[in-house]
């Protein structure tokens, strides 16, 4: 980790040190997250898809997770994240090889930021396609999980000038998958949806209904 930290300051990577800077507003973020639906994190296997700084992956290890796994490409943050000591690294495209991992296996999946509806695989696809392929992604995401994982889905929506990109997110095609394949939008949550990137946060267990 020494070597590692003096390489960031000589290289000064702008994203890395953009999310270090913002760590303590991230923990804030999934903290609230966990407080808000009633998840105990202790014993759990924890898979963070694009984990950033990996605030999330610290504050599963801290309160007893029985395993703390990530998916990330991005080298700084995968190799601080894996130095970290307590947690294993995929260093694939989850957009493309999710697929790759064991089936079954977590029973918390939270995936915050790393998914755009704006930048869904295709973007400029007909809707129709998108939904195809954001049903396929779902489905690669859900086979990870073992009965009962809370999956906790919670998108970036581009913007610019304050005003997103998408200005009716219930029409939305990503809006409509999600609802279509069992997710429930949780009720804001202070501290973790914000407009207008953050808005809203789709949540489902596997197995319940």
């Amino acid at each position: 980790m020494d070597q590692f930290r003096s390489y960031v300051t000589r290289v000064l990577p702008d994203q890395f040190l953009f999310y270090e800077s913002k760590s303590l507003e991230k923990r804030l973020e999934f903290q609230s997250l966990i407080r808000a639906i009633g998840v105990n994190l202790k014993g759990m296997r924890f898979l963070d898809i694009g984990p950033g700084y990996g605030d999330a992956l610290d504050v599963c290890f801290e309160n007893g997770a029985s395993g703390v796994e990530f998916v990330e490409t991005d080298p700084f943050f995968f190799t601080y994240n894996r130095l970290k000591g307590f947690t294993k690294g995929h260093e694939i495209n989850h957009k493309t090889r999710l697929g790759t991992l064991h089936r079954s296996q977590y029973d918390f999946i939270w995936v915050k930021g790393s998914i755009s509806p704006d930048n869904f695989i295709f973007r400029l696809n007909p809707d129709a396609v998108n939904k195809i392929l954001l049903s396929h992604w779902l489905s690669q995401v859900e086979h990870l999980a073992k009965p009962h994982c809370q999956i906790i889905i919670c998108p970036y929506w581009l913007h610019h000038a304050h005003k997103r990109r998408t200005e009716d997110l219930q029409r939305s095609f990503f809006t409509e998958t999600m609802l279509e394949r069992g997710y429930d939008v949780l009720p804001g949550i202070e501290n973790h949806n914000r407009e207008p990137d953050y808005p809203v946060t789709f949540h489902k267990v596997i197995g319940v209904t």
